[in-house]
């Protein structure tokens, strides 16, 4: 009887083995899945399309053999979620002659095809190129799966001939070197290799778990009628087992990830605090050492001004004695004032003697503070632009990973997590907007852009088109009054301050009434005057003048609207960098008035 047991035992084993193999594989398969659905669904925040507003639906094709477990993941996600405001279409295509009517091309897994012809068509459709596997810049979006993560790289150029425009902060999550690409990329060649060799190993060991399945059922054929009650019950165990044990895998594993997502955000949040705390320190290091300088400047002057002030009154007095004094006094008295001038100027030149060595002293010391504040500048901007670079990739991951457990987390288990996951979300995207500004801000230090004759109407016609949907919903409107147009300034850092100005009067608008934007341009001595203001909540400049256009500043105390105080820093600090000038006007729930004005042509 013994033989027997065993033989069944062998059975069951080869059995349980088989499929737990297969429910792995397919559960880390369908998880890489809904990552690449996602990553491309997150592309299209920072894609623009021409015309997308005219559309009826957005599609988006797979090309290559049909992926069934992907293609369903596709349409799951359509199902729920929109882009640009449309309805999502998913299809499957098999060749390039179907390449018509998309917005975005799917190549799954390094299909064997040559991309050029297919980027022609792409070109033509000014639709979106996404590939996974293959070499660098051959796409316009090209992804790699290493390690159960994915990176990824972007061709600007090819995106740009499509007529798609590409936010620049999309660029910075992206891999922009070959060197580091060919790395992942020969890397990702080696798992595969690895791979196939260990799914040919998993074949061999399939098919001699095969021939051992049908050589025992040929004896369990024999044995069916003897052992048909015990494996009903064996069975009954196991399969009760087998649920007990991956209930209990899958609550270790997304505990395990939950800890060490939120070890990961502690440590961020304290990163980027210690951060905030080293600017401010500098900051205030070199308003002390601004301070000191004037000061010194001061004591200089006022000692030039006493000298000025001796030599007048030493004059003076030679004028008022050589008028009263007689023509019989006055060779005396020009002895004796000969003696007294020449004593005065010994004295004098002692005097400015030392005043020319400390004034000497005082420019050296400013010379050695300005090269000082300097080279704290450059190595504060280095430091705050790297810091800030490499929190971005971070940060996106964990967004997506947040995102992903909120997916398979059982809320009505754990009633708490719907709320955790909700405050995870928001302190990550505060994060993210906080590192952007960041960026931003180092940004704009380190690039001057070309500045030419710019036409600000287009900028305005462009934003309003832009922000047409957000203005529609809200009810707002926008007037406008242009009769000086030209400005020379950099199109991109314009662009940037009107930007700004538009999304803080729609965030920070009346609940009371519905925005109105008004905009008036005109010329004056060779500069354009443009006159900027709102409806909206206003400022209290009574108590808020003096911090307004520093950094990290807010002036509202509604928490529900997100801000991380930069805004209207960056608006200042662009203005001054195109030779323009602000000032503002506002109260609080009254609107406010921005003034502003730039140079009509090139100094």
């Amino acid at each position: 009887m013994k033989p027997l047991k065993l033989k069944y035992s062998l059975f069951l084993l080869s059995t349980f083995l088989s499929g737990f193999l297969s429910f792995s594989q397919d559960e880390s398969e369908a998880i890489r899945n809904k990552q690449r659905v996602n990553y491309i669904y997150n592309f299209t925040k920072y894609i623009s399309w021409e015309n997308i507003e005219n559309q009826n639906e957005f599609t988006i094709a797979l090309l290559g053999e049909k992926d069934e477990a992907l293609f369903e993941e596709f349409s799951k996600t359509a199902a729920q979620k929109k882009i640009k405001g449309l309805d999502v279409k998913i299809k499957s295509i098999q060749s390039r002659s179907e390449i018509q009517n998309l917005d975005i091309l799917y190549i799954y897994k390094n299909y064997k095809v040559e991309l050029d012809p297919i980027l022609d068509e792409m070109y033509s459709n000014n639709a979106l190129l996404v590939t996974e596997g293959f070499p660098f810049h051959e796409s316009m979006i090209n992804f790699i799966e290493i390690d159960e993560d994915f990176q990824f790289e972007i061709n600007e150029e090819k995106i740009n001939k499509a007529s798609l425009l590409i936010d620049p902060a999309l660029t910075s999550f992206s891999i922009q070197s070959t060197v580091d690409w060919d790395k992942l990329y020969n890397r990702l060649q080696e798992e595969i290799a690895t791979v196939q060799n260990q799914q040919a190993e998993l074949d061999k060991l399939a098919k001699k778990i095969k021939s051992q399945k049908d050589a025992i059922e040929e004896q369990q054929k024999i044995l069916s009628e003897t052992l048909d009650e015990l494996r009903s019950k064996n069975a009954l165990v196991e399969e009760q087992n087998a649920e007990i044990r991956k209930q209990e895998a899958d609550i270790q594993r997304q505990l395990k990830k939950l800890n060490a997502l939120l070890e990961d955000i502690d440590e961020q949040t304290a990163a980027n605090n210690e951060l905030k705390k080293t600017y401010q320190d500098q900051l205030d290091n070199v308003t002390i050492q601004t301070k000191k300088l004037e000061e010194q400047q001061q004591l200089l002057n006022e000692n030039l001004s006493e000298i000025d002030d001796q030599k007048t009154l030493i004059k003076d007095q030679n004028e008022i004695l050589g008028k009263q004094l007689s023509d019989l006094e006055r060779q005396q008295i020009i002895s004796w004032i000969s003696i007294i001038f020449g004593i005065l100027a010994i004295f004098f030149i002692v005097f400015m003697f030392r005043s020319n060595k400390k004034r000497r002293k005082s420019e050296y010391r400013l010379h050695k503070k300005n090269e000082e504040l300097i080279e704290l500048n450059h190595s504060l901007d280095s430091f705050t632009y790297r810091v800030s670079h490499d929190l971005k990739a971070p940060i996106v991951n964990m967004k997506t990973m947040i995102g992903m457990l909120n997916e398979y987390s059982d809320k009505e288990a754990n009633p708490i997590l719907p709320d955790l996951f909700e405050n995870l979300d928001l302190s990550t995207s505060r994060l993210e907007n906080t590192v952007t500004d960041m960026l931003e801000l180092t940004r704009i230090e380190r690039v001057d852009e070309i500045k030419s004759s710019v036409n600000i109407k287009n900028i305005f016609d462009a934003l309003v088109t832009e922000y047409r949907e957000e203005l529609e919903r809200i009810g707002a409107t926008v007037s406008m009054d242009i009769k000086q147009s030209k400005v020379y300034a950099s199109d991109t850092e314009l662009t940037s301050v009107f930007q700004n100005l538009f999304t803080n009067s729609m965030k920070y608008r009346s609940k009371e009434n519905a925005l109105n934007i008004s905009i008036k341009a005109v010329e004056n001595k060779g500069r354009c005057e443009i006159t900027y203001s709102d409806n909206g909540q206003g400022i209290d400049l009574k108590r808020h003048e003096e911090k307004l256009f520093n950094m990290f500043q807010r002036f509202t105390a509604d928490s529900s609207i997100e801000g991380t105080g930069v805004g209207m820093y960056i608006i200042k600090k662009l203005i001054s960098k195109n030779d323009g000038e602000v000032s503002l006007e506002s109260e609080s729930q009254k609107g406010l008035t921005y003034f502003i004005n730039f140079p009509v042509e090139k100094k």
